[in-house]
């Protein structure tokens, strides 16, 4: 390990490296393939508050500024016509051989049914 790894880890500790990010979100319950790779994954966002709701597939590549959500007010887009507006979750998958580029924002499949 050289000093700029140390000095990461220090500074952002499981989200310093890919391999170490990897292995937290792994940890925390998220179903993980082969072959994931965080590209600056101090700067990436995955919800952990229903790990078994997101699933990302084989050789996928994150890139910075990515945030997946398993959760979300999309339902707001609605209150006009039905009134209140409450949270809501659902799954998240991300298939296998998938490229997520910069500054993406994937949220939960949504369910709404007229």
């Amino acid at each position: 390990m050289n000093l700029k790894e140390l000095l990461l880890i220090i500074k952002y500790q499981y989200k310093a490296t890919s391999k170490l990010y990897y292995k937290h979100l792994k940890r925390c319950g998220i179903k993980l393939g082969v072959d994931v790779n965080f590209y600056s994954p101090w700067t990436i966002t995955i919800d952990t508050q229903r790990p078994w709701m997101i699933e990302i597939g084989n050789h996928v590549h994150i890139t910075a500024g990515t945030s997946i959500l398993q959760h979300g007010y999309d339902g707001s887009v609605l209150q006009k016509k039905y009134g209140n507006v409450y949270g809501s979750s659902g799954k998240v998958v991300i298939g296998n051989n998938v490229f997520i580029g910069t500054k993406t924002t994937i949220l939960k499949r949504c369910s709404y049914r007229r």
